[in-house]
């Protein structure tokens, strides 16, 4: 269980690291 929920934390944080990515470049959407 407790492997499950950092995996989920590292999904999480994976998604707000691409968005703030994107943000960055301009918020361009070229995925």
């Amino acid at each position: 269980m407790k492997t499950k929920l950092i995996a989920r934390t590292e999904h999480f944080a994976a998604r707000l690291l691409n968005l703030v990515n994107t943000r960055q470049a301009g918020g361009h959407h070229d995925v």
